[in-house]
């Protein structure tokens, strides 16, 4: 009898690693999972005003995944800060060109795409985790995005750069696979714009639909809820493991209006300067991949702010993110440039968000590179960078701006300027 049920017990454990390794195999080697394309019928209407609000929205919403540091354009880009544990992740060509970006789609399918996460040129197959989808983000908003997609503007430019594949994770493919992710239903009838003038419901449609703040800080990826935020593990209480274009850990803040954990003690001056300027109340920079909301009207910040005053206080006590060691013999500008955090979003060889090692070519005069550092927007209305004028002194400056310029110049090259 023992040797039987023992017989039995075996044979039922082989079948249970049989199918383990079968389903292993099956999850390793097939794509992301297929489903129906539904065909939208939509001709958006270009206009400049939706241009405008759709190039502040790509600001914040794609650029700082889809720009490539050598094109300026929207040509995509290898994702060093995006989570190893999803694979090797490279963004896509978005620019207008016909065949490696978006040229040739209808504003139906790219409106279909971005609300649902069904690419409708690769047979139906549902986009990657990664790639945040906009189920409830209203319509003129998209029609907005969609409208500066089309546009003339630089960052859309044709860019003939082919699309370098992505290699996901067995673990994002079975993430997939199980329905942790999946796409999104198409809204069945029209998504209206939110009342801007309710400072609490157009936060929450901004922070949770429109730019997923919720997504960053609460505690981690994979046991958010994109289909209700405020199920999220950890809501808003921070601590999910990113990256800075170093692929060192940073981990996002607890946000929550916990006094001791949280920001329950910032007033709301503080406030609004770390959101639209990216500074701490102690003057230090919110470190990348946070981005500052500059492009931002003050009164959207304002709303982002009541919203985020009212969510569910977490005691959640986030680690302190590792310090980037100095080296020995650094310089005063290497010095600057890491402790101010530029190291976070330049990387460490000066090729990050933008590419520096040409730095020296383009602004040559220690003044032209000191004034671009302390008013970027003057040179990039719209940039991410911080402001560094008031922030850094002029020696500061003259410090940052020398090492720069020696950013990917050889050591002839260095001795030839110094």
């Amino acid at each position: 009898m023992f040797k039987k049920i023992m017989r039995i017990l075996l044979i039922v454990i082989g079948v249970v690693v049989i199918a383990l390794i079968g389903g292993y195999i099956y999850i390793s080697s097939a794509g992301f999972p297929t489903y129906d394309v539904q065909q939208v019928d939509v001709t958006i209407e270009v206009t400049p005003e939706r241009v405008a609000q759709g190039k502040r929205l790509s600001n914040l919403m794609c650029n700082h995944c889809h720009m490539n540091p050598a094109t300026r354009t929207l040509a995509g880009r290898k994702m060093h800060d995006a989570p190893a544990e999803f694979g090797e992740i490279y963004s896509r060509n978005i620019t207008k060109h016909p065949e490696y970006g978006i040229g040739k789609w209808s504003d139906g399918e790219l409106l279909f795409f971005l609300r649902t996460g069904i690419h409708p040129h690769r047979d139906g197959e549902y986009v990657p985790p990664w790639m945040p989808k906009y189920p409830r983000v209203s319509d003129e908003d998209l029609y907005s995005l969609i409208a500066f997609l089309r546009s003339n503007e630089p960052e859309v430019t044709s860019t003939e750069r082919e699309n370098v594949p992505t290699e996901p994770s067995f673990l994002s493919k079975m993430l997939t696979r199980v329905g942790a992710f999946g796409p999104f239903e198409y809204p069945k009838s029209s998504v209206p714009h939110p009342d801007t003038t309710d400072m609490m419901v157009f936060g929450r449609y901004m922070a949770n639909d429109l730019f997923e703040c919720f997504s960053c800080h609460s505690a981690d990826f994979k046991t958010n809820r994109y289909d209700d935020p405020t199920q999220s593990e950890g809501y808003y209480g921070g601590g999910n493991p990113l990256l800075d274009v170093n692929a060192k850990i940073v981990y996002s803040s607890n946000i929550t209006p916990h006094e001791t954990y949280g920001i329950g003690d910032w007033t709301d001056e503080e406030l609004f300067v770390a959101l639209k300027e990216g500074f701490r109340p102690d003057g230090s920079l919110i470190a990348y991949p946070m981005l500052r909301t500059k492009s931002l009207k003050d009164n959207e910040v304002r709303a982002l702010m009541t919203f985020i005053k009212s969510v569910p206080a977490l005691a959640t006590q986030v680690p302190d993110n590792e310090a980037y060691p100095v080296p020995a013999g650094a310089s005063a500008g290497e010095k600057l440039y890491i402790e101010k955090g530029c190291i976070t979003c330049h990387g460490t060889t000066g090729i990050g968000l933008a590419d520096l090692r040409k730095a020296y070519m383009k602004y040559p005069a220690d003044t032209l590179m000191m004034d671009v550092i302390a008013n970027p927007e003057k040179y990039y209305p719209h940039t991410i960078m911080p402001v560094w004028k008031n922030r850094l002194s002029e020696q500061e400056l003259r410090d940052v701006a020398k090492y720069v310029h020696e950013l990917g110049v050889s050591e002839s090259e260095k001795a030839a300027m110094n």
